[in-house]
């Protein structure tokens, strides 16, 4: 089934109930707040870690075991910075620490076709996949709750060896996973979107992109599969999700991916991932989500703008900032993150919306730039 194209999004906030109060839609004359964005004026203690980079290259083998246990790897590609492996039944595994680790077989390619969540706050609506697909309901096969426990499960086990001690760490080892949102990838709903996006390339006077050679011949109730999207929490706040630019420094964000079908696991996606030090560095209070939004309003000040651009969430995120000049040494602070959505109207009547981000470091107040 179809979502509303004018679906709102509204994320939780993670510093519980109390003293809570829903905004009353205003903030200054050209900025409005959603009415589904809660406010806390609660101030918690949060603490920082310590953390480098994980190296991916060492949790090789426990996805070649799962994976690929039929598949030999050539000693050049073993010693290479990066694995790239293609089994003899078309799947691919690659590992690389800069883009993650990647798991795909034949079967997802033409869902990734037309289901892509990277498409998600596209400006143009029509071209945002996550809107076309529901994230309740069931499919025949199993229930959306059952593909969500096994998909969790999957992932807890991730372990490499660790030599030096005798024994196995864990890829996620100080971190909790949850479901964020799992979309239902119905064959129905694919076939549809599938025709959606070929008539979108064909409306672009581009024939040999939108032929038939894109299009899947047949759906059938074998194509059906959930896509689960998890997030990657300390001590019970989710890690940032998006990548972002910090002094000409790309900081990581961090989520992980799993379309889950019938006969097991047709794609997955794990971000470069952050290895947390034993102890925290230090814990201090942060601002509370209404002072948070009191930010946003003093960078707005003064601003003259026609546009209508609308608060959409806020939430608590841990993001990583470089600790010293090695790039290998970050420190994980708490930070605000406020999603504003820009409405913008065409000379032809169309209505697109620019999605933006802005980063408050949650102890201070101070916006990262």
């Amino acid at each position: 089934m179809r979502r509303a194209l004018g679906v709102v999004l509204v994320l939780g906030l993670l510093m519980g109930a109390a003293s809570c109060a829903p905004t009353d839609g205003k903030l200054v004359y050209n900025i409005i707040v959603d009415p589904g964005v809660v406010l806390s004026t609660e101030q918690s203690q949060v603490a920082s870690y310590g953390v480098e980079r994980t190296n991916l290259l060492d949790y090789y083998a426990h996805f070649a075991r799962r994976f690929l246990a039929n598949t030999t790897v050539p000693e050049n590609q073993k010693a290479s910075s990066e694995y790239s492996v293609r089994a003899m039944d078309g799947s691919e595994l690659l590992i690389n620490p800069t883009s993650g680790i990647h798991y795909i077989v034949p079967a997802y390619e033409h869902i990734n076709r037309v289901f892509d969540y990277r498409s998600a706050g596209a400006v143009d609506p029509e071209r945002d996949d996550t809107l076309f697909f529901d994230t309740d309901g069931d499919l025949p096969f199993m229930t959306r709750a059952q593909a969500e426990e096994i998909v969790l499960e999957e992932m807890a086990w991730v372990q490499a060896e660790d030599t030096a001690r005798g024994a196995y760490r864990f890829l996620f080892d100080r971190y909790s996973l949850r479901v964020k949102e799992t979309f239902v990838l119905d064959h129905e709903g694919l076939s549809a979107r599938e025709r959606d996006k070929l008539e979108l390339l064909r409306e672009q006077e581009n024939p040999r992109e939108g032929g038939q050679d894109m299009g899947k011949s047949r759906w059938s109730a074998a194509d059906d599969c959930y896509y689960v999207v998890m997030e990657v929490c300390l001590d019970g706040i989710p890690l940032l999700e998006k990548s972002r630019d910090l002094d000409y420094l790309l900081v990581y964000g961090v989520t992980v991916e799993v379309c889950y079908g019938a006969e097991g696991v047709r794609f997955l996606r794990v971000s470069p991932l952050y290895h947390v030090h034993e102890q925290a560095l230090s814990s201090d209070t942060i601002i509370s989500a209404e002072a948070a939004l009191a930010c946003v309003k003093a960078k707005y000040a003064g601003i003259i703008s026609t546009k209508e651009t609308t608060v959409k969430s806020l939430a608590l995120r841990y993001t990583a900032i470089p600790d010293d000049g090695t790039h290998r040494n970050y420190r994980l602070v708490p930070a605000w993150c406020a999603v504003l959505q820009e409405k913008m109207v065409l000379d032809d009547g169309k209505t697109y919306f620019v999605t933006s981000t802005i980063y408050f470091n949650a102890y201070t107040g101070k916006e990262f730039l």
